[in-house]
């Protein structure tokens, strides 16, 4: 797909409901949580409405492709019949979508979050706190992820997982609350 196919193939409207699910996750962790920051607001809509909402249109419609390949090969079927299993589509997206894709997500968000906050991650900075994030997520989007994949229409599902983000949002906000205050501490320190 090239630029102007995947520009074409935006949809406004996920984009402004992502942004605005997402925005309202910041505020809640400011309001519960704390400390209340309108870069966290802002880092999380903009994540939702310009990163997430348009990948997502394209990202999900290719890891089903993906899935029905990789659920044809003879080593796929040769795994699952050592497991005693039928090939199972859902498992097939649920392992393709919490390795790669979670890796992939949370790449972009964290690479979102550094250009907003105006403090670029080194290369292995920005792998270990994907490879980190994807390890934590896992308690909470493989049950989400069954959800979007079994019982979610698929014109749905950006919107359904940006709610289901709500929580995980905040669990992000305050991790990243978190190295904000721990890089004030060792500037105040080393000065």
């Amino acid at each position: 797909m090239n630029i102007e196919a995947f520009i074409k193939s935006v949809n406004v409207e996920s984009c402004i409901q992502c942004a605005t699910i997402n925005g309202i996750g910041g505020i809640l962790q400011g309001v519960l949580f704390g400390p209340f920051s309108p870069l966290t607001i802002l880092i999380l809509a903009g994540f939702g409405g310009v990163v997430f909402a348009p990948v997502a249109g394209v990202y999900y419609p290719q890891l089903d492709d993906i899935a029905d390949q990789v659920s044809e090969m003879e080593q796929t079927k040769e795994l699952f019949k050592m497991a005693g299993l039928q090939v199972n589509l859902i498992v097939l997206k649920l392992v393709l979508d919490q390795t790669l894709g979670s890796i992939m997500w949370n790449i972009l968000f964290t690479i979102w979050a550094s250009i907003l906050s105006c403090s670029p991650p080194s290369v292995f900075g920005l792998l270990g706190s994907a490879i980190s994030i994807t390890m934590s997520g896992w308690i909470w989007w493989i049950p989400v992820q069954v959800l979007n994949f079994t019982t979610i229409p698929k014109d749905q599902s950006a919107v359904f997982l940006s709610l289901a983000a709500i929580p995980w949002n905040m669990y992000l906000a305050s991790k990243m609350a978190d190295e904000r205050s721990k890089t004030i501490t060792v500037h105040v320190k080393v000065q």
